[in-house]
């Protein structure tokens, strides 16, 4: 595998026009090279599955659920949660446990966390997400998309839990999923549908995940004196965790927007990263150079050499035996609803 810099990929560009190399991006040339540039790597890997952009270091634990006790003295793991008041859509109570609602972002992926108070006379199966929370001194509080429509008896215990993680910007899709307490298998599920549709009352089971759902973006939970975070990649586990488990992930990378000249394409071999130059070059010509006819040529050209080596890369795999994981269905299945079901349409 290889690599480039982003003002080494900008000075090949600049070369194959003719034009002077730069060590800044400061004039308007290099900055519009530069986009083009970037252009070119997403048009060669965001809608390819290339070999060469999956990785195998994700890692994340899972988000234990936590029982908030209105007891002074809750059990080991657990916390406080006393003189609840409620002001529309938002819950108020004496505690500093923000972690357990927004998750502990060192060690787990961001959550949408979710709430159930199961002795609630109004609402007692239903779980509330959580859209944001925060802390003020003593005081946490936490707001939800609506009104909440529950009752705020102070005996109750609330239940926090997440089914859902946001996966890192650089993931676009995942491969594989595991951890070392057993199998799970992953589906694709319909990025259309909420939690709910795809697992009806996913807070009935709390064990160890033993499947995994990818598909949709969604916005984590977050502290409301930050700001709020961009929509990310959605994993749905279930049953929902119960503990700290260590889940391991592989994934295709999504290759960042380049901007400073030490930003580094790393991964592509040498022949991409020369189509990446390439097919910049190509979309410089039509537009930089004003020369259409030969800039679309040229990427006509390139885009069937990518095209060619991906069906040679494909020939070769299909020659030999592949190795799959154990308890591996070979695939990732398309669903549209609870693991094993379908939901009508």
């Amino acid at each position: 595998m290889a690599s480039a810099t982003a003002l080494q990929l900008v000075n090949r560009v600049l070369t194959r026009m003719r034009d002077p190399v730069v060590t800044a991006f400061t004039d308007p040339m290099p900055l519009a090279v530069l986009d083009l540039v970037n252009a070119a790597v997403w048009e060669i890997t965001a809608n390819r599955k290339n070999d060469f952009d999956i990785r195998h270091d994700g890692e994340f634990l899972t988000h234990p659920s936590t029982t908030f006790e209105t007891a002074a003295d809750p059990p080991v793991g657990q916390a406080v949660l006393s003189n609840t008041s409620k002001t529309g859509s938002r819950l108020s109570s004496t505690g500093t446990h923000l972690t357990n609602i927004l998750g502990d972002t060192d060690r787990t992926l961001p959550i949408v966390s979710r709430m159930l108070v199961a002795a609630d006379t109004n609402f007692g199966s239903t779980a509330f997400r959580v859209n944001t929370a925060v802390l003020q001194g003593t005081t946490l509080s936490w707001v939800f998309p609506n009104e909440y429509a529950g009752t705020t008896d102070t005996t109750a215990n609330a239940k926090f839990f997440a089914a859902e993680y946001l996966l890192p910007d650089t993931v676009r899709d995942l491969v594989s999923i595991q951890h070392d307490e057993g199998p799970i298998t992953l589906e694709e599920v319909d990025p259309r549908a909420r939690l709910e549709e795809l697992i009806p009352r996913p807070h009935d089971t709390f064990d160890k995940p033993r499947w995994a759902g990818v598909g949709g973006f969604d916005v984590a939970t977050y502290d409301s004196s930050g700001s709020a975070p961009e929509p990310r990649l959605r994993l749905i586990l279930w049953p929902v965790a119960d503990e700290e488990l260590a889940l391991r992930y592989s994934y295709y990378y999504r290759h960042p927007r380049m901007s400073a000249i030490t930003d580094v394409l790393s991964g592509p071999p040498e022949e991409v990263i020369s189509q990446v130059v390439g097919l910049a070059h190509a979309e410089a010509q039509a537009t930089l150079e004003k020369e259409p006819a030969i800039g679309l040529a040229n990427m006509a050209n390139l885009n069937k050499k990518i095209e060619q080596r991906e069906n040679a890369s494909n020939r070769a795999a299909g020659r030999r035996n592949v190795v799959h994981p154990i308890g591996s269905s070979h695939r990732i299945h398309s669903i549209h609803g609870f693991p094993g079901q379908t939901l009508s349409e």
